[in-house]
């Protein structure tokens, strides 16, 4: 994501990642000049890590428009236990004038990536058997360690509200179900950025609602090798190719419209290894 949209819609593009093999790889790909950065770190010390990386008095993110995303299903490879601190810390990042985007895939596509994603790509999660699948919670934990939960938009939209956050704009985009909110304040007006306004005018719009589904993962992912992601997911973009076109334009339409209402806008994103 940063790689494809930072180098014109955001000043300054971050990514972040907990396994050191994807900020390596990151790294080598950054072309002269660009205004990507990627750094090895924690997601749930987020903030901490940017006001190391970006001292606050010299201006560069903070004083930003600041849209905070996790897209290609990194929530759903994060462990239980430490979603709930991500969640938190990215919309402490964004602010109330900020923007925090989901890119989920879909619970209603799990059936089907079982067997025409998962089963065709072994080098990612390993084989398994029926018995490593759970339909009624669109989780799929293999032998290998390899674990993933799929989200339905009736859970995206759960999660948000429990968070305290305001859906601006909840899509379900085929295998992808994608989430724009914002944090809110005890005394919040929405009138400072016109966050809201600018939001759901461009994005929001009526959606069915698909069966619920609650995460039980965990994962090994600081070790996880850059070659079994990028072969599966990107490399044979067969599968997911247009979810990574509609997720890439969904945020940079968002960030646009900020722009055009004369923000400065830049982009972190949280697990820019997947």
């Amino acid at each position: 994501l940063v790689n494809s949209s930072g180098r014109h819609a955001f000043r300054v593009a971050v990514g972040v990642d907990f396994n050191p093999h994807f900020i390596a790889y990151c790294n080598q790909q950054i072309p002269e000049g660009s205004r990507e950065r990627y750094i090895q770190g924690d997601a749930c010390q987020l903030v901490n890590l940017m006001n190391t990386t970006f001292p606050p008095e010299k201006g560069l993110l903070w004083d930003d428009v600041r849209v905070v995303a996790c897209v290609g299903n990194t929530i759903g490879i994060i462990p239980q236990q430490l979603k709930d601190k991500v969640y938190r810390q990215m919309l402490e990042l964004a602010g109330p004038k900020g923007v925090v985007i989901m890119a989920y895939w879909n619970a209603s596509w799990f059936g089907d990536a079982v067997q025409n994603f998962y089963h065709a790509n072994p080098q990612l999660c390993g084989s398994f058997k029926g018995d490593s699948i759970d339909l009624n919670t669109a989780t799929l934990t293999t032998p290998s360690g390899y674990c993933t939960h799929w989200t339905s938009v009736t859970e995206a939209r759960t999660v948000m509200e429990s968070l305290g956050a305001e859906i601006l704009a909840i899509r379900d985009k085929g295998k992808g179900v994608l989430v724009a909110a914002r944090k809110l304040t005890d005394e919040d007006s929405g009138s400072s950025l016109g966050t809201t306004q600018l939001a759901k005018q461009a994005w929001d719009e009526a959606l069915p609602e698909v069966q619920e589904a609650k995460a039980k993962t965990d994962s090994k992912w600081s070790e996880f090798p850059v070659e079994k992601w990028r072969s599966a997911v990107y490399v044979n973009r067969a599968y997911f190719g247009q979810l990574c076109t509609d997720t890439s334009d969904f945020i940079v339409n968002i960030a646009e419209k900020f722009k055009l209402s004369g923000n400065r806008v830049s982009l972190v994103e949280v697990g820019c290894g997947t």
